[in-house]
């Protein structure tokens, strides 16, 4: 393990290996494969990048059984949830998503996905003030674990933004570039794994 492994926490690792694949993956699907100008890197491809990461911590923060690795992916993956909130507004615009307008305005499951994302991000401040040192003492042990569970409802409406973002090309694999499935495919059934799995249990 060499000196930046050993100054790296196992949430913060998690962070850098997910977010490497998830951007390569979008670099991929929509740079080489989708047409894409590299000019867009910067902005547009990282955001699927960015958002994807997002979603697999918050997931990972329900599936893992380590607490402090839970914590700290749901910490971490709130905070990337921050970036893509002042990401989008700067490329929200049928220049760059023609698919998402009529027009001049956003269509109706757009309109719909962006209230489901934004309530996500509300519901999501629970678990987030719950993990702060100190709250589970000063709050007590069940409000405490009911602001935690809040985060499986912030993940099903993460899953529905998602899902309502792309649901249409998902059933086109012929068109998906380089036959890759779209991103908002593989986000919307990661935002489900802690929910069934939670179900499961």
């Amino acid at each position: 393990m060499n000196e930046l492994d050993r100054g790296l926490s196992p949430a913060r690792r998690t962070l850098l290996t997910v977010l490497a694949a998830t951007f390569v993956y979008a670099s991929v699907r929509y740079n080489v494969f989708g047409g894409v100008p590299w000019s867009q890197l910067p902005l547009y491809v990282s955001n699927k990048a960015i958002s994807w990461t997002a979603v697999t911590l918050l997931a990972l923060a329900y599936l893992s059984r380590d607490r402090q690795l839970a914590s700290e992916c749901g910490v971490l993956g709130l905070l990337l949830v921050i970036a893509h909130i002042f990401i989008t507004p700067s490329i929200q615009s049928p220049a760059y998503y023609e698919k998402l307008y009529a027009g001049q305005h956003l269509t109706l499951a757009i309109e719909a996905s962006l209230l489901a994302g934004v309530i996500a991000v509300i519901v999501l401040v629970f678990p987030g003030v719950a993990s702060i040192p100190g709250v589970h003492a000063s709050i007590g042990e069940e409000r405490w674990l009911r602001w935690l569970r809040a985060g499986y409802w912030a993940l099903a409406l993460t899953a529905l933004h998602c899902a309502l973002q792309g649901w249409s090309g998902w059933f086109t694999p012929a068109k998906w570039p380089g036959y890759m499935p779209p991103i908002t495919l593989i986000a919307t059934l990661t935002a489900l794994a802690p929910i069934v799995a939670k179900l499961r249990r």
